[in-house]
């Protein structure tokens, strides 16, 4: 009995509670309670089995904590990581961010620089203030996208009825006058279109000469149109003065929908400082403008006080000599003290003429007109007329061709008289005793034809200090020891501007003092395709009697009317009419001429021709012409004036005649052109 109650008890304290200790044991291993130890009571089996448990567990903890420890490092490693990444993905966010903001502020400002230089080249252009007001407006507007632009002027208080502040303007000699508006709201311009300085925004700018920036309109105290504000979204206004050596002008003035950037409050400031320039710029333009006009008002009238006594000094002389042959032969020496006074007033009316050149060419109106003309009939014409000037002077004249010469050429004929007239005339001033020589050749340099006219002489010549100074325009004028060769000055300035419209040039191609000079000149001959090359042309086989022709012409049956207030150059001018056999009324004034006019169209004898004087008391002859016109008179009228400036032609045909000769008259060319409008004319050939 006691063994075998004892049994049992040994059975479980030794066998089955070690082993149920294993396996709670083991249990909680497989739960991952790695630290759970068992009791070891025994050294047999399961002593062993116990001890080798726990010595698995312990290694399976310190596993566990060696992978627990890896963990948190790899876990932390990858938190660092992962915070270094998303630090550098903001960075580059922040980078994007910021280099597409720089990409949209490099275009708005490159915008803004071509908008620049768009009004910059637009404002150099403008005429009027008006003009630069609008180009400043527009661009606000288009370029800059504001909502409204406008730009005021300073000028002097009206007191306009429509005016909002007559009140203050009365106090004030300036006010601001709007001068161009430009955008979506203009409803206020009406109200706007005077301010006195000191009133509003813009009156503030002008009075005190500050600019006024206003970021935000909305948080002013007090807003000057709430209704503006309200329906636009007004929100920024700039108002920039412009300025003109330190005096405020003008206000420029721009409202915006947002705040101004840094950049377009720059732009604007630029934009002012250009309107500024561009102000200023078209008052000196303007002031040239009224110069050119004073000095084309006083030359046109240098000319006519000038020209209309020169008509009847030289118009009586050449009478009396042509009338009195006997003059030569008598000892007194009249007719050679006439001649004196002659060649003394055709000089003074070439230097009267010289001027007239030199100012239309500086003015840029000298015109020229190119025809097919033939050279060698220009040559032997100026040879004709130089040799008579050189025989007084008892030198020789020669002139010559060097090779084939163009049977016809495109220039000016009469421009090409003027440049050789003018060298032959200079060689043959300073040139006392030797000869002169004309030679003319035909060139080709660069695949472009020219004639070339040396006028060679055996004169004084020059020194080189006088010569380099003839390279210098206008210099030739100064003081320079040559005795009066500045007196030649003048003309060849005026040839070397003539010989480039033509083309060409002038030139000094060698000169030394004591033995003489050459000058060349050199015209364009235009295209010489199928023009016909001359071998040795002479004087002789092309000098014509084309003035001879013009000195006989007759005028047998034709009436003109005579319009002239001068009486002297009334009896002149009647007296060669009546000599190449026309009949002549004589009327003093514009308001004489109409009704001569009309009362001889309504007896049915109208005159052939009308010569009408264009500046006469009570009707000048301009007045005159266009109410004859607008009465539906039909007939010649040819304009006979002393103005002989730019412009002075053109004027007299816009108003109706259809010619135009100028004092002093050339006997020979009045008749000339008035055979040219004779309704018989084209069955006329000069007799």
């Amino acid at each position: 009995l006691a063994i075998g109650i004892v049994s049992p008890w040994l059975l479980s304290n030794t066998v089955v509670r070690p082993i149920c200790a294993l396996t709670e044991a083991a249990t909680d291993l497989g739960a991952g309670k790695v630290v759970r130890q068992v009791e070891v009571t025994s050294k047999d089996e399961l002593g062993q089995l116990g001890e080798t448990f726990n010595s698995m567990a312990a290694q399976l903890s310190r596993v566990q904590q060696n992978l627990e420890e890896t963990v948190r490092e790899r876990t932390s490693a990858f938190e660092s990581t992962n915070a270094r990444l998303q630090t550098e993905i903001d960075q580059r966010r922040n980078a994007e961010e910021a280099l597409r903001w720089s990409v949209d502020e490099a275009r708005a400002l490159n915008h803004l620089l071509l908008a620049i230089s768009d009004v910059h080249r637009a404002l150099w252009v403008c005429r009027s203030a008006r003009d630069v007001a609008s180009v400043l407006t527009g661009t606000l507007v288009e370029k800059f996208s504001v909502l409204s632009g406008r730009v005021w002027l300073v000028g002097k208080c009206e007191e306009a009825a429509e005016c909002q502040f007559k009140d203050q303007c009365r106090s004030q000699p300036n006010c601001l006058h709007l001068a161009s508006s430009s955008g979506h709201y203009t409803k206020t311009d009406e109200k706007l279109k005077y301010v006195p300085l000191g009133t509003l925004r813009i009156g503030k700018v002008a009075q005190y000469g500050n600019k006024i920036i206003v970021t935000d309109v909305s948080r002013e105290d007090r807003t000057q149109d709430p209704e503006w504000e309200g329906e636009h979204g007004l929100r920024s206004f700039a108002g920039l003065p412009l300025k003109k050596h330190g005096k405020v002008v003008g206000v420029l003035a721009a409202v915006s929908q947002e705040k101004m950037k840094p950049n377009v409050l720059e732009a604007l400031d630029i934009l002012a400082g250009l309107g500024a320039a561009a102000l200023e710029n078209v008052e000196q333009v303007n002031t040239l403008k009224r110069a050119d006009a004073a000095k084309s008002d006083f030359l046109a009238n240098m000319s006519h006080e000038i020209r209309t006594p020169m008509t009847a000094i030289l118009g009586f002389i050449e009478e009396i000599i042509s009338t009195h042959p006997d003059l030569d032969d008598q000892e007194s020496g009249l007719c050679d003290h006439l001649r004196t006074i002659s060649r003394n007033a055709r000089s003074l009316l070439q230097i009267i003429n010289d001027f007239l050149d030199l100012a239309k060419i500086d003015m840029g109106t000298m015109s020229v007109r190119k025809v097919r003309c033939n050279p060698c009939q220009t040559v032997a014409e100026i040879a004709s007329l130089m040799r008579v000037r050189s025989d007084a002077k008892s030198l020789s004249f020669q002139s010559d061709y060097e090779g084939t010469i163009p049977e016809t050429i495109v220039t000016d004929p009469a421009r090409l008289r003027q440049i050789l007239i003018i060298l032959l005339g200079n060689a043959i001033r300073f040139t006392e005793s030797g000869s002169i020589r004309l030679l003319t050749r035909l060139t080709n340099a660069e695949g472009k034809n020219r004639l070339e006219f040396d006028v060679i002489d055996t004169g004084q010549g020059m020194t080189e200090e006088n010569a380099e100074r003839l390279s210098r325009p206008f210099s030739q004028f100064d003081t320079a020891p040559m005795d009066d060769a500045n007196s030649a000055g003048l003309g060849l300035s005026i040839g070397r501007r003539l010989a480039d419209l033509l083309g060409g040039d002038i030139t000094l191609v060698q000169t030394a003092e004591g033995l003489g000079t050459t000058f060349r000149a050199s015209v364009a001959t235009g295209a010489l395709t199928g023009v016909d090359m001359l071998e040795n042309p002479t004087e002789a086989t092309v000098l014509s009697d084309e003035f001879a022709a013009y000195s006989e012409s007759q005028l047998s049956g034709c009436s003109i009317l005579l319009a002239e207030d001068g009486h002297d150059n009334q009896r002149l001018i009647a007296h060669v009419l009546k000599k190449a056999g026309a009949r002549v009324a004589v009327v003093e004034n514009g308001k004489l001429a109409i009704d001569a006019a009309q009362q001889a169209r309504d007896d049915g004898e109208p005159f052939d021709i009308i010569l009408m004087d264009m500046q006469m008391p009570i009707l000048d002859g301009y007045k005159a012409t266009t109410m004859l016109r607008q009465r539906e008179y039909d007939g010649p009228i040819i304009a006979l004036t002393a103005h002989a400036i730019a412009g002075d032609r053109e004027k007299c045909l816009s108003v109706g005649c259809d010619e135009y000769v100028t004092k002093p008259v050339d006997r020979g060319q009045l008749i000339a052109t008035i055979r040219e409008y004779l309704p018989a004319h084209s069955d006329q050939s000069p007799s």
